[in-house]
C-alpha cells in the first residue's frame, strides 16, 4: 500500500481526506485518537518510503536545494568581496587614488567573476561533497576523525585537486589558454 501510494505521488492529505470522508467522529476523544493514529501512520508511510530507496517528498528536497543554493550565493559574494578587496589593496600601495567615484580605480571584473562563479560552483558544490564523502569515509565526533580528514584535505585535497581546480578554472573563466592556465599553475604554486 505504501510503495503504491509513494509511487504514484499521492500525497498524505489524500489518505485523511479519504479517512475523514469514511468516518464520521462527533466526539471529540475519537477525533483525537484518529489525529494521532493518522500520525502514526504518516511516519510509517514515511519510513516505508524512505527504507525502498525512493526519492524524498517534494517539499524536501526543495528545502534541500534552497539551502545549497544559498550556500552558493553565499560563497560566490565572499569570493567576489574578496577579490574587490584585494584589487582596492593593490591599486591602493600602487597610486595614491583619491576619487569620489564609487570605484575609483580601475577593476578587473572579469577576474571578480571568476572567482565568484568558481565559489559558486565549485566550492559550494564540488567541495561541498567532497567533505561529506571525507565525513563518510573517516566518521565524525573522534579527535582521530578529525585529524584523518584534516590530513587527507590539507595534504592530498588540497595540493592535488582544488588548487589545480582553482588556476584552471580562473584561468581559463579570464580567458586564457588551458596551456597558459597549467603554466600560470606551475608558475604561481609550484614556485
Amino acid at each position: 500500500f505504501c510503495l503504491a501510494n509513494c509511487q504514484n505521488g499521492l500525497s498524505q492529505n489524500i489518505l485523511y481526506i479519504q479517512l475523514d470522508a469514511a468516518i464520521v467522529v462527533p466526539m471529540m476523544a475519537i477525533s483525537v485518537r484518529l489525529a494521532l493514529w493518522r500520525q502514526r501512520a504518516a511516519r510509517r508511510l514515511q519510513t516505508c518510503c524512505t527504507v525502498s530507496g525512493l526519492a524524498p517528498s517534494v517539499p524536501s528536497q526543495a528545502i534541500h536545494l534552497r539551502q545549497w543554493a544559498h550556500q552558493a550565493l553565499k560563497a560566490s559574494s565572499l569570493a567576489a568581496a574578496a577579490d574587490l578587496t584585494c584589487q582596492w589593496l593593490l591599486s591602493q600601495q600602487h597610486e595614491n587614488v583619491t576619487s569620489d567615484a564609487y570605484f575609483p580605480w580601475s577593476v578587473d571584473w572579469q577576474r571578480t567573476s571568476s572567482y565568484a562563479s568558481f565559489g559558486m560552483f565549485y566550492v559550494s558544490w564540488i567541495q561541498r561533497l567532497v567533505y561529506r564523502r571525507f565525513d563518510a569515509w573517516f566518521g565524525l565526533g573522534c579527535a582521530t576523525s578529525v585529524v584523518a580528514k584534516k590530513v587527507a584535505a590539507d595534504m592530498i585535497y588540497g595540493p592535488f585537486v582544488y588548487v589545480p581546480c582553482f588556476y584552471l578554472w580562473t584561468g581559463l573563466w579570464q580567458g586564457r589558454s588551458l596551456t597558459a592556465s597549467v603554466q600560470n599553475l606551475r608558475n604561481c604554486f609550484l614556485e
